[in-house]
Formats: C-alpha cells, structure tokens, sequence
C-alpha cells in the first residue's frame, strides 16, 4: 500500500510547474520526498539504504521523463503517488533481477564445483593409472602384493600363501617396504606427471 500523500498540491499542478520551471520544480519535489521515500522502500521492499537511495534517484527521472514527453498530462492522483508508484515498481524490478541473479550464481557454482569434481577425478584416475603403470615395473613380491592388496583389496592374510610367505607378519613387513619402494619411484616421476 502506497504513503497517504499530504498536502493540497495535485499531480497535475506538479506536472504544470516541472514543465515550466524544469530543475527548480525538480529540486523541490527531490528534496520533499528523498527521505520519505527512501525509507519507505527499505521498510516496505528490504532493499539496502544504496539501493533504495538508487531507486529513489531512477523514479525521480522517470517522473521527470514522463512529464517531459507528456505521458502524464492527465493526471489525476498525487504526484508522491505517482512517484511512489514508479518506486514501488522499479523496487519490484531490482528484486526480481537480484533473485535471477542468485540464481544464477547458484547454478554457476554448481557448474563449477561439478566441473571441478570432474577434473579431480579425472586427476584421479590419471594419476591412478601412473601408480599402475609404475607398480608394473616393480618387481615380484613387491608388485604382487601391492597389487592384490591396493587392488584386489585382499587382506594381507590372503596374500601371503600367493606369494610364498608362511606366515602374514613377513607379509605385512614386506607391504610395508614395497610401498616405501613405490613410493619413492612416483616421487621421482611425479614432476613429470604434473603439468
């Protein structure tokens, strides 16, 4: 709902006294509703005080625009209300672009954390298949048991009879420098990988 516009000053008065005095009138009708208006646009439409100072300032030329190319020449209601109206509408108009625009936003974070998602996996499995392929040139137990355990994920218990070991403990030791082992030939190659 729009202020109740005090004052005997018609619309049509306002519009006859833009038209002949131009800035003056101009002037006068900005520093008679600035503050009110501004205001009111925070209270009734949360807009920021840059915002609703700004939507002030658009109206106040809308006005101006209308009177000047004679769109308003009729006018019957208040000229606060008319201002206002124009306020309240390019109030409307920043909130709808504002919500468009988070929405956006949104859906261009999403775009990127996917995109981005992609390229680590990808990364991933790029760098998997470099363990792969460095684990081939490892000889036996070692690439064995990296293998079956990084792999196959079998449990070390299971892995020890493959490879000859009778008991999982030597096994287990044997993971253990194995992987020192590979771990060290991907140091050495991974400044290679990395682009």
């Amino acid at each position: 709902m729009l202020p109740h516009a005090p004052g005997p000053t018609t619309g049509y008065d306002w519009v006859i006294r833009i038209r002949n005095q131009g800035d003056s009138a101009l002037k006068d009708l900005y520093s008679l509703y600035r503050n009110e208006c501004i205001d009111w646009l925070q209270k009734h439409y949360d807009l920021n005080e840059d915002n609703a100072k700004d939507t002030f300032q658009v109206s106040i030329v809308l006005l101006y625009e209308n009177v000047i190319h004679g769109k308003i020449d009729g006018l019957s209601s208040s000229i606060k209300s008319y201002l206002f109206g124009i306020a309240k509408n390019k109030a409307r108009d920043l909130i709808k672009s504002e919500v468009r625009l988070s929405k956006n936003k949104k859906h261009a974070l999403i775009r990127y954390e996917l995109l981005k998602d992609a390229e680590d996996k990808e990364k991933n499995e790029v760098m998997i298949e470099k363990v792969r392929s460095t684990l081939s040139e490892m000889t036996d137990p070692c690439k064995t048991i990296l293998e079956l355990f990084y792999f196959k994920r079998m449990k070390l218990q299971d892995i020890a009879p493959v490879v000859g070991h009778r008991h999982v403990n030597t096994t287990k030791s044997k993971k253990h420098k194995c992987l020192k082992k590979l771990q060290k030939l991907v140091d050495n190659y991974k400044a290679q990988w990395i682009d």
